[in-house]
C-alpha cells in the first residue's frame, strides 16, 4: 500500500463542472487529495483519475456500504482510464458517528482500497448544530470526544491509520496539540496550509 503523508490537504470538489479543470500539480506533492461523496458517479471519478491522483477522499462516510459503492465505481473508472484495478486508495472522511467496529455494516473488511480514516469534526458540528465542540479549558466536549475516539477504534479494527481533524493553531501551540494527538493514536492530521503541514510532518514522525 502507498505510504501516506502525515499531513493531508483535502481538496473539496463542490461542483461537478469544476472536476474538468482539476489541476494535477498539487496532487504531485503527495499531500493533496480530491474529495468525492456518495453521490459521485463513474464520470466524476474518471475525470479525477485522469488527473493522476492515487488517493481520493470520501466525504460523509457512514458505513461499509459507502466504501463498497465507491470502490466498485473506482474499478470501472480505472478500467476506463487504463489504470490497474485496485490501485486508487480511499481516505474515508467521517464525523465519527459510526457502526460498532465489529458490526456487519462497519468499515472493516469492506475493501482493500481503504487506506485511512479521517475525523471530520466540522461534519459532526453540522450533525450536532446545538453542541459546543470545546469546553472552557479547550478540551473536547463529551460528544466530540466520543466521536473522535470512535474514529480511532474503527481505524484500528480496519487495520488502517487514523487522521485527526484540522485545527486553527500555528507554531508551538500546533506542535503541542499534534503531540497529544499522536499520543492518542492518530497517524497524522488534516492541514490548512504549508506551515502547518511542516509541523505536522515533523511532529507525527517523532519517535
Amino acid at each position: 500500500m502507498k505510504t501516506l503523508p502525515r499531513a493531508l490537504f483535502l481538496m473539496p470538489v463542490a461542483a461537478r463542472a469544476a472536476m474538468a479543470s482539476l489541476d494535477p500539480g498539487p496532487i504531485e506533492t503527495g499531500h493533496t487529495f480530491p474529495i468525492v461523496d456518495s453521490e459521485s458517479t463513474v464520470e466524476d471519478l474518471r475525470t479525477i483519475l485522469a488527473a493522476g491522483t492515487p488517493v481520493i477522499g470520501l466525504a460523509g462516510c457512514r458505513n461499509g456500504a459507502d466504501i463498497q459503492r465507491v470502490a466498485t465505481l473506482l474499478s470501472v473508472a480505472e478500467a476506463q482510464v487504463e489504470r490497474a484495478d485496485g490501485t486508487t486508495l480511499i481516505l474515508a472522511l467521517t464525523n465519527g458517528i459510526l457502526p460498532a467496529p465489529i458490526a456487519p455494516d462497519s468499515l472493516s473488511g469492506k475493501s482493500a482500497r481503504l487506506a485511512a480514516l479521517v475525523w471530520d469534526r466540522f461534519a459532526l458540528e453540522n450533525a450536532l448544530p446545538t453542541a459546543t465542540p470545546h469546553t472552557e479549558n479547550g478540551e473536547w466536549t463529551v460528544a466530540f470526544a466520543a466521536a473522535r475516539g470512535a474514529v480511532l477504534l474503527a481505524a484500528a479494527a480496519a487495520g488502517v491509520p487514523a487522521y485527526d481533524c484540522a485545527i486553527d493553531l500555528e507554531g508551538g501551540a500546533l506542535q503541542r496539540n499534534c503531540e497529544i494527538s499522536q499520543d492518542d493514536g492518530f497517524y497524522g492530521r488534516v492541514s490548512r496550509n504549508a506551515a502547518q503541514a511542516a509541523i505536522i510532518e515533523a511532529t507525527y514522525h517523532r519517535g
